[in-house]
């Protein structure tokens, strides 16, 4: 991961949700706990500035569909699946869990690749790295998966005045997301970094 810090979290309440330290203890297999159950919820402090909540409001099969809040508003709900090793989502099939769309697999090897055509654009995602790296969040190094997704033009993805066009995340099989990171339309670069993760 790059060393520049940006706390801009704002632009992943529509893509993702930072992941639990916990696993799901009903989980019998040796893929991770990174879903949950309902009622499990997120509260994430980023640069002491800005709360997030993310809590899993429904279950059904392994979909599970969070809600994403800032302060008592409701931003968004997406959806997620686990299938296996394997973390899908729903976001660009605005929650057709016909569609899903491979994030990552934890058995992946660097060049894997994913892509998937929704409504008629084809989306794209490729590990381009494991490597360890330190989580301020955990307060340890761990292991990560990195995924690299380009945003083809045909998709929105302007976010508060940020045209974004290039998404990095970092993935772990036990803690989930840990970290993003994003270039937008004129090359500039930022990182999401999760500061502190109350379970």
């Amino acid at each position: 991961m790059k060393t520049t810090k940006f706390f801009y979290f704002f632009l992943i309440l529509a893509m993702t949700i930072s992941c639990s330290k916990k696993d799901d203890e009903n989980d019998t297999n040796d893929t991770p706990g990174i879903l949950g159950a309902v009622g499990n919820n997120w509260h994430i402090k980023l640069d002491g500035v800005a709360d997030l909540t993310a809590e899993i409001i429904a279950k059904e099969g392994n979909v599970s569909t969070v809600q994403v809040s800032y302060g008592k508003l409701s931003i968004k709900e997406v959806k997620f699946g686990k299938i296996g090793n394997e973390i899908v989502d729903y976001v660009y099939s605005d929650g057709d869990v016909a569609e899903p769309f491979t994030m990552v697999k934890f058995d992946a090897t660097v060049g894997d690749s994913y892509g998937a055509t929704i409504d008629g654009v084809y989306h794209y995602r490729e590990v381009f790295e494991k490597e360890s790296y330190y989580i301020d969040a955990l307060g340890k190094t761990i292991e990560t998966i990195g995924i690299y997704e380009w945003i083809p033009y045909e998709t929105p993805s302007t976010y508060f005045g940020l045209t974004i066009r290039s998404i990095y995340w970092y993935w772990h099989p036990v803690y989930g997301l840990v970290c993003v990171e994003f270039t937008t339309e004129e090359g500039d670069f930022y990182e999401v970094v999760f500061v502190n993760i109350d379970v």
